[in-house]
């Protein structure tokens, strides 16, 4: 008996179920009535049919079970590929309820950079949208200006033409919202290729830090204060001159007047006088006041680009007179108890500046020259490295404020003492290209590290004495990037500067032009292009002398040449007498 299958097949051929039967019988009689001698041996072949259809039979059953059997497997394998699919849906589930109940928000961007189909619910609440399918430079918000570095350095990452972690840190590590008060951070973690170890795509988190930022902030404002007493109480006379000159430059303010004549000259000069005051503050660690002083600068030069006429600049700039009188009174209210200025008793006594000189007027009338010149080497001079005392705290505190990690090194072999007077003008506005080297030059340690440079920035100064010709040198070295005259050129050409016949060597001294400034956004140290101008014009009052070198990549020197005074005479001792 044969299989259905082929039985099915005989009937669907030959239209009967006993086909098999019906030939059988049909070669019986063959053989018994015989046939033609031609197909005789048709006959005996169609005799042995029956033996082919059980092979095909054998086969039909043969393939009836292997279906059957791969019916069964892929059955089974639906089942199992369900129950995976149940499993992996579930898993996405809870890694994304996992993802989404944490504080820090995800995204998966390709190499395109394009954010995939992953963001977790905290990354869309910073961003404030939904922000699958966009492009990561619209996320963060990338300018024009600044896009196309900003593609050249995402494409260097899936290049890893230098190792990650190195180009990742020159990526974006703040994401910045709408809410002024949040700051997240920003880590990117590669996701590389089993088969060839290449980053495919990324993941970027975003942590709120706010708490920690807020902390940070109030223990910084702690240690603000803390280097204000201690410099206070080091040198309180510096204090009191500089909440003097704050005094002086804001009755300045208040009864600032419009000339057609000099309207420009006097308001740049008052532009200078507030850019040292605020040096000066920053130095003494009085940021209160020293933020102050900045918003004016920014008041003032903004009411400029706007093309305020200067009887507008006049309401303004006397306006603001006051108000710096009503913030200086607050703030030694605030610190009265740090402020005690009516003198308290100790083991040092301070002797008021016009005191020192009224006895010195009386020693230069009384014809004693030599008793004079042992009391300024004893009483009046200091040791030049105490003018760098407080540049030094200035530079401390600001490459703190920026993230970079910067040592001051003075030397004076020498051991060299002036009288402080001569020079502090020109120290005031020396704090300027301090200033410049903290916040230009000077890399922030990740990008010194990868330009093979040591993480800590170094500044040193010397101070030496041209014994030939009586001159007080001070020779000023940072390690940072330089100055780079091709920046300097792009920024004359933008203002119509004609600098096509200097050399590169000559093109960079355009750091000292009023107004010049390589910055296109204002920071609490430099932008302004004042402070430069403003240093440059204190050295020239002075008879000095300046050799600026810089080389890209290594760094700038300033080489700063005055006159050693160290006689005093009465013209000097008229100026530091006040009545």
């Amino acid at each position: 008996m044969i299989g259905k299958t082929l039985s099915d097949q005989l009937v669907e051929t030959f239209g009967s179920e006993d086909f098999l039967s019906e030939l059988q019988a049909a070669v019986a009689i063959w053989k018994k009535e015989g046939v033609d001698p031609n197909t005789q041996e048709v006959v005996y072949k169609l005799a042995e049919f029956d033996k082919l259809l059980e092979s095909v039979d054998k086969s039909y059953l043969k393939a009836d079970g292997m279906i059957a059997f791969a019916n069964q497997w892929v059955a089974d394998s639906a089942e199992e590929l369900n129950v995976s699919n149940q499993q992996i849906a579930f898993l996405n589930k809870a890694i994304t309820t996992m993802f989404n109940s944490l504080d820090q928000g995800f995204l998966i961007v390709d190499s395109a950079g394009i954010i995939t189909q992953f963001a977790s619910r905290a990354a869309k609440n910073f961003i404030g949208l939904d922000p699958v399918g966009q492009h990561i430079s619209d996320i963060f918000k990338i300018t024009e200006d600044n896009r196309e570095s900003f593609l050249e350095w995402y494409s260097m990452v899936f290049e890893e033409v230098i190792h990650f972690d190195n180009i990742i840190a020159l990526g974006p590590k703040e994401f910045v919202t709408s809410d002024e008060n949040q700051k997240i951070e920003v880590a990117w973690k590669p996701i590389r290729s089993h088969e060839t170890e290449k980053i495919e795509q990324l993941i970027i988190i975003f942590n709120d830090v706010s708490e920690k930022y807020a902390a940070e902030a109030s223990l910084k404002r702690q240690k603000v204060f803390t280097e204000m007493v201690i410099k206070y109480i080091n040198g309180k006379a510096n204090f009191v001159r500089m909440i003097q000159m704050t005094r002086e430059t804001a009755e300045l303010m208040k009864a600032w007047e419009f000339s057609e004549e000099y309207g420009k000259a006097s308001l740049d000069y008052l532009t200078r006088e507030l850019h040292t005051l605020k040096g000066g503050l920053n130095t003494l660690s009085m940021d209160e006041m020293g933020t102050k002083i900045h918003d004016y600068e920014g008041d003032i030069k903004l009411s400029q680009e706007r093309g305020a006429s200067f009887r507008e600049t006049e309401k303004m700039v006397r306006a603001l007179g006051h108000d710096l009188i009503e913030g200086l009174n607050k703030f030694l209210e605030k610190y009265k108890r740090v402020f005690k200025f009516d003198g308290d008793s100790n083991s040092i006594k301070e002797v008021p500046t016009n005191n020192i000189y009224k006895f010195s007027e009386k020693l230069l009338r009384g014809g004693m020259t030599d008793l004079l010149r042992a009391y300024v080497k004893e009483i009046v001079e200091v040791p030049a490295l105490s003018l760098f005392a407080p540049i030094e705290s200035n530079v401390f505190t600001k490459s703190l404020q920026l993230g970079k990690n910067i040592e001051l090194q003075v030397k004076d072999p020498k051991e060299i003492r002036v009288i402080p007077e001569f020079y502090m003008t020109l120290f005031e506005q020396m704090t300027h290209i301090f200033n410049n080297m903290v916040d230009h030059g000077i890399e922030l340690p990740d990008q010194r590290v990868i330009l093979k440079k040591s993480p800590v920035g170094i500044i040193t100064v010397s101070v030496d004495i041209i014994e030939a010709t009586n001159l007080l040198q001070f020779v000023i070295n940072d390690d940072g990037k330089g100055i780079d005259p091709s920046e300097i050129r792009t920024k004359l050409g933008k203002a119509g500067v004609d600098h096509a016949a200097e050399s590169d060597e000559q093109v960079i001294y355009h750091i000292f032009d009023q107004g010049f400034t390589t910055r296109d956004s204002v920071s609490e140290t430099s932008g302004r292009g004042v402070g430069m101008s403003a240093f440059f014009s204190a050295l020239k009052e002075m008879n000095g002398s300046l050799n600026l070198t810089s080389v890209v990549g290594r760094g700038t020197t300033f080489e700063i040449t005055i006159p050693y005074i160290r006689d005093l005479d009465s013209e000097m001792i008229e100026k530091n007498i006040k009545a």
